[in-house]
């Protein structure tokens, strides 16, 4: 590849054959021709035929890389994607099971970031996209071992440095992959519950937390029987604590609400070209 890297948009794959052409494609698409930029994605050992298609992306385009990480968690594969990147700037998608708008927004966006840095130094901005530099990035300690709630745990180191800003306006044009039937979304609150253990948050805590703010009857029912068979899986498993929460975090749940709430000063309107995108 020619030209010097300023912008790596990173971000991590596995079994998404349904939307690649919508999300991977879509950035292949944007990026094209423009040298500072490169796409770099850390794929999980996808065995549904996306692969291939991303191998067809990373042969006929010089600045898209694809990098394995076989078997490794969502943030284990953030992780990896980011040592691999050679930009200065960093923009981490959220996964590749989205359809994404094939416009100038991701670029106003990006544009937007760098007034922001111009004006307050070097931040973390968080929104449907987060975007730092690799030195903050790095110095903030990069993304855990986690299979979900990995962006929120970066997002509270950030903010508990001073480093971060949010900023909200839309990219992602539909997420019907979250769209899943019972089980699975029982399988993904389970999950949700054990990561959010394992950074630090007290089940009691968010027991609690989650009977005063959950909407409905049944997700407040799941939290009391969940949430406690989380944390003895978590013990009997032996799983490490980050503690990147404390164990009676206000931000434990809902984070994005609990930082507008407790830290309005850092939410940000979208202002020029990013007005239209909210």
């Amino acid at each position: 590849m020619t030209g010097d890297v300023r912008y790596s948009i990173t971000s991590t794959h596995y079994n998404n054959n349904d939307f690649i052409k919508e999300s991977a494609g879509v950035f292949a698409n944007l990026i094209d021709g423009r040298e500072e930029w490169e796409l770099v994605i850390s794929d999980a050992g996808s065995n549904d035929g996306s692969l291939d298609y991303l191998r067809e992306l990373e042969a006929s385009h010089e600045n898209i890389r694809i990098v394995m990480a076989e078997g490794a968690s969502i943030g284990k594969g953030r992780q990896v994607a980011f040592e691999h990147a050679r930009g200065d700037i960093i923009i981490s998608l959220g996964d590749l099971d989205a359809t994404y708008y094939d416009d100038d927004r991701f670029f106003d966006v990006v544009e937007f970031y760098e007034s922001l840095v111009t004006m307050e130094g070097d931040i973390l901005m968080g929104g449907p996209v987060m975007i730092g530099s690799k030195k903050l990035i790095e110095e903030l300690g990069g993304w855990n071992d986690l299979q979900t709630t990995e962006r929120r745990d970066l997002k509270r180191r950030a903010l508990r440095e001073g480093k971060l800003r949010f900023c909200d306006f839309s990219i992602v044009k539909a997420h019907p992959s979250k769209e899943k039937g019972f089980f699975d979304a029982l399988d993904r609150f389970y999950t949700n519950a054990r990561m959010k253990l394992k950074t630090g948050m007290s089940a009691p805590h968010l027991i609690t937390h989650w009977l005063q703010y959950a909407p409905g009857i049944k997700p407040k029912i799941g939290a009391v029987i969940v949430f406690p068979i989380a944390w003895v899986h978590n013990l009997l498993a032996g799983t490490e604590r980050i503690n990147t929460f404390d164990s009676d975090d206000p931000y434990a749940l809902g984070f994005q609400r609990a930082v507008k709430r407790e830290n309005p000063d850092i939410w940000l309107e979208p202002t020029g070209p990013l007005e239209k995108y909210t």
